[in-house]
């Protein structure tokens, strides 16, 4: 299990994912604004997958106009992440499908590779598993996936993850394009408790070929800054847009 611990006051992390970096449709002001306030502010991420974007000529959303959207090389689209990871306070990498695609047209394991290069306050989360937050003397328990496709919604896969995976404080996901914080309630040995279900937000308006074929439930540009209480068992959900 990998971890992130604030030794002293509450424990901020950002929670992103779907940057698609090298896309034509990336957000890049947006991103930038919300990155800068991470430098100064200290943030740990927490970077659910989709960083770049590989569009492989096979796939169904270059068949729909997508390859002609892909503006930098996949080498351009790995400076950019690495610049803007090492500028940050460290976190944990998980890998998307469109890492996936760079893996199999690269050979490469481009999440490791990436938090090597970016130094050793970066954690590699190789596929969905569990983080553990340790704000003060408070411990939380995360689930973190990368996400499913528009064929599943958005609640049964948080429903199957929490039946699947024990007690947790939280559960993170991506893929969508959509941020959306979807809480519910679940009985332990303790008593009742909040499970903060969210989806991390994305950093890609949508491309041309959305405009002939709407995307379903594509929501706002962003991302979320969660806050773990120290001293009291709170986690504070801010979307940042």
């Amino acid at each position: 299990m990998v971890t992130l611990t604030s030794k002293r006051g509450p424990l901020k992390v950002w929670c992103c994912g779907d940057l698609h970096i090298g896309a034509e449709t990336h957000d890049a002001l947006l991103f930038a604004r919300h990155y800068a306030r991470a430098v100064v502010e200290g943030w740990l991420m927490i970077n659910l997958g989709d960083s770049l974007e590989l569009v492989t000529p096979s796939s169904r959303v270059a068949q729909r106009g997508a390859l002609r959207e892909q503006t930098m090389t996949v080498e351009q689209q790995r400076k950019v992440l690495c610049q803007y990871l090492r500028g940050l306070a460290g976190g944990i990498l998980l890998p998307g499908n469109h890492d996936y695609r760079v893996d199999m047209a690269t050979g490469l394991d481009f999440t490791a590779m990436m938090a090597e290069l970016a130094g050793p306050k970066w954690q590699v989360l190789p596929h969905a598993g569990f983080v553990r937050l340790n704000a003060g003397k408070q411990s939380y328990t995360a689930y973190c996936h990368h996400g499913e496709g528009p064929v599943v919604s958005p609640t049964s896969l948080f429903d199957r993850l929490q039946r699947d995976t024990g007690d947790l404080d939280l559960i993170l996901a991506g893929h969508i394009h959509a941020g959306t914080f979807d809480p519910a309630f679940r009985m332990t040995p303790e008593g009742g408790k909040v499970v903060h279900r969210i989806r991390t937000g994305h950093y890609l308006k949508p491309p041309r070929y959305a405009l002939d074929r709407p995307i379903s439930r594509i929501g706002p540009c962003g991302s979320w800054l969660l806050t773990f209480d120290a001293k009291h068992h709170l986690i504070e959900s801010t979307w940042l847009q």
